[in-house]
């Protein structure tokens, strides 16, 4: 305890195992890598032969040390912290069977999670990963349920077929909405009108992260119906993702002509991290925007609430509203060949200084 809590640091193991067949012994090499420290601490080591587990605690006092273990027949499973408890990083060299295995007999949440983020880095291209993948998208806890979606890898074409049907299953059943609302995300990217029913009707869901994601499904498909549910909506009184979705969408696809809405959509929001959340859609419309009186209220309207955040906050809001937001409409509206308004928000900046610009060269 007093070497994490006192001291600084944390252990950083590789780890990776053996067996001796003639001395029927099953070996695990520990290495601490971290630099300029040497932790002493007992872990858990239990060793899997099919369903009997042994537990054996060791302590680690080296650099490197290695550990041996009794065993008829090649471990299953050598599972090294058993417990999950050790405050340390691992460099686990374990196979995608031991991880398959782990998963389903030493089953804690992060033993299903280890192996869950180990698979999902062999999906495109071991379809034992990939099946495995899709097992865990019907783990018992949702929490890992939406763990495993977010891993999948849509973008590859082998994935992207195997997972649909489950996803639809999933956005239609599951017993949790933030599960449902995950699947519905997900499905959203393959912009399938076949999914356009579901989508329409989950906008209309109790819960404000399926509507939400509905919402933004919906919106891959067909825009101006998204939109029209979007202006629907925004006179209703809604928070969390739908709302977020809502003002996502108007920002996205709203014609100049509904400048006067959306600016005062920004305008009325309370202070907060709502409408610092809003400005990455109000400077996306901005861009859009040609009538230079509107584009200057525009700008206006963020450097306002830019310079309103009180002191103490300003050291990491600036640099986003100033480097990211506002240098971002101006590089997007030189580029276009709006020199006029480009200058309008780089006169809005503050001047960079001889130590601003060698620190920036620094990184």
């Amino acid at each position: 305890w007093n070497q994490w809590y006192y001291g600084s640091g944390h252990p950083k193991l590789d780890i990776s195992y053996g067996y001796d067949a003639n001395g029927k012994t099953a070996k695990v090499f520990l290495k601490q890598t971290q630099a300029d420290k040497i932790f002493k601490f007992q872990i858990a080591v239990d060793v899997y032969q099919g369903s009997v587990k042994k537990r054996y605690k060791v302590w680690m006092d080296q650099v490197a040390d290695t550990f041996s273990f009794p065993a008829a027949t090649k471990p299953d499973l050598i599972n090294v912290d058993g417990d999950k408890v050790l405050l340390c990083e691992k460099k686990d060299h374990k196979s995608l069977e031991n991880y398959i295995f782990q998963y389903a007999n030493a089953g804690l949440y992060v033993d299903r999670r280890e192996a869950i983020d180990y698979a999902s880095t062999l999906q495109t291209k071991d379809p034992v990963a990939l099946a495995f993948m899709k097992t865990a998208m019907n783990d018992r806890f949702p929490g890992l349920r939406i763990f495993t979606m977010r891993k999948l890898k849509i973008d590859n074409d082998t994935v992207k077929q195997s997972v649909e049907p489950l996803l639809a299953d999933i956005a239609k059943n599951d017993p949790k909405s933030f599960v449902r609302a995950e699947a519905i995300e997900l499905l959203g990217k393959y912009k399938n009108e076949l999914y356009k029913p579901l989508f329409l009707n989950s906008i209309n869901d109790s819960s404000y992260s399926i509507a939400g994601s509905a919402l933004l499904a919906l919106s891959a498909i067909d825009s101006v119906a998204a939109l029209n549910k979007a202006k629907n909506l925004s006179s209703q009184y809604v928070k969390s993702d739908l709302f977020d979705a809502i003002n996502n969408v108007m920002f996205l696809y709203s014609d100049e002509k509904d400048f006067d809405t959306l600016a005062a959509l920004f305008v009325d929001l309370p202070f907060g991290n709502a409408k610092f959340r809003l400005l990455e859609p109000f400077s996306d419309f901005l861009k859009r925007i040609k009538n230079i009186d509107n584009f200057k209220k525009g700008i206006d309207m963020i450097v306002s609430f830019r310079d309103s955040i009180p002191i103490q906050s300003r050291q990491w809001t600036f640099p986003y509203i100033n480097d990211i937001v506002l240098r971002g409409i101006a590089a997007a509206k030189q580029t276009s060949g709006m020199t006029g308004q480009a200058d309008y928000v780089n006169s809005k900046l503050p001047v960079k200084t001889n130590a601003d610009a060698e620190y920036e060269d620094s990184k």
